[in-house]
Formats: structure tokens, C-alpha cells, sequence
């Protein structure tokens, strides 16, 4: 889905981007009776929100840290590995859409060292009360995008800007954008914020024309 939805971007990259498109593994999934399907972690319940829609008094189940954990390790070695090839982290920009917008915004969040940028597309940030405390005290080093739409009934647009408000409070460099008529998606708009964002922070040279 990732590839589906981000491989249409006009980079100006000369050849001098390479994109990766990492695979979930199979596991059981909660919310499917634990069929095996692929994800990166377990989500519990839909939506993702802060309560459970129509019991407000209680919280929706939050995802498991040691799940999420393992699928940030399994994106921590796939870095590790490009870092081995020569290529440094503050050349690396980690994006998705969805749960793979919440891997990538969990594996930036806790990584010590900058990547170039963090893309993350109607998504959210797991197992949020473990990581906060951390950031307040050291502060985020990584540029972040975050593109969201106000129609969204998979993650719910109220928790993801309480979320992101929360990363401004701390010290995070990033652009929330809420788009009004947007749902579980990715329209033209954010698409062409994310293609700026990109261009800007891996500091490639702007030579293809806007889209029209």
C-alpha cells in the first residue's frame, strides 16, 4: 500500500534517491479473529482514538510496547544495515501511511541520532505515555511532516492533533496539516507537501516543474 500510494511522487533526484519499501510479516490480528494478516503490530480496536466511541469513560486499548517494539527493531536493523553500506541517518527519511506512518513516527521519535525527515500520513503515535516522558527530557532532533485528514474515520483527527500538539510542546520541528475533506487517504495535496518536504530536507535541487 505504501509503494501504491507514495510511488507516484516526482522527486528531482538525479539517481540519487533510493527508496526502500519494507514488508509487514504475517501475524495474528486481533480485530480479524487472529487471522494472519500483515502488520507490523497488533492494533487492538478500531478506530484509533483516544475513547471508545458511544463508552466514553473508556479508554480504547492501546497496542502492545513490546509488539510495537519488535517492528521498530525490525525497521532500526534495516537502517543499521544502509548505515553499513555507507549511507549516514541524516540522509535517511522514514515515511508511511497508516500503521506504517505510526512505525515510522515511533522509530524516529526514539532514535538518538536525526534522520533527514520523518512523512507520516494519517496516522498516530503507539504506546504515546512510555515515550513521552523521554522526549520531554531530551527533545527531538528529527524534522517531521505530519499530513492528516479531518474526515478520517480509521485515526481519529482529534487524537492525532492532540499528538501532535503534544510533540510541539516538546520540542519537535513539525508541520501538522489537516486537510478538511480528506478521509483514510492520500489526495493530491498532501502527496505534493510531502514531495516539498522531501525535496527540502534531503536537499535535492529542485529541477522538475510543479504539477499542474
Amino acid at each position: 500500500m505504501q509503494q501504491m500510494m507514495f510511488g507516484d511522487l516526482e522527486i528531482p533526484s538525479a539517481g540519487r534517491v533510493r527508496w526502500l519499501w519494507p514488508r509487514a510479516p504475517m501475524q495474528p490480528s486481533s480485530i480479524r479473529g487472529h487471522s494472519l494478516v500483515l502488520q507490523w503490530f497488533d492494533v487492538k480496536e478500531y478506530p484509533i482514538c483516544r475513547r471508545v466511541r458511544g463508552v466514553p469513560d473508556r479508554p480504547r486499548k492501546d497496542e502492545e510496547p513490546e509488539d510495537v517494539q519488535r517492528a521498530v527493531q525490525r525497521i532500526e536493523a534495516m537502517v543499521k544495515a544502509l548505515e553499513v553500506e555507507g549511507l549516514p541517518r541524516h540522509r535517511i527519511l522514514l515515511g508511511g501511511f497508516g500503521m506504517g506512518g505510526a512505525l515510522a513516527l515511533k522509530t524516529v521519535l526514539q532514535s538518538r541520532t536525526p534522520f533527514a525527515g520523518g512523512v507520516i500520513c494519517s496516522a498516530w503515535l503507539p504506546c504515546q505515555e512510555e515515550l513521552e516522558d523521554r522526549l520531554r527530557e531530551g527533545g527531538i532532533t528529527t524534522e517531521l511532516l505530519w499530513c492528516h485528514g479531518a474526515r478520517d474515520g480509521v485515526v481519529e483527527p482529534t487524537l492525532a492533533a492532540e499528538q501532535a500538539k503534544m510533540l510541539k510542546e516538546v520540542g519537535a520541528q513539525l508541520q501538522f496539516q489537516l486537510y478538511p475533506e480528506m478521509q483514510f487517504e492520500l489526495s493530491a495535496e498532501p502527496l505534493s507537501a510531502v514531495r516539498g518536504f522531501m525535496v527540502k530536507c534531503l536537499a535535492l535541487e529542485e529541477t522538475l516543474e510543479e504539477p499542474s
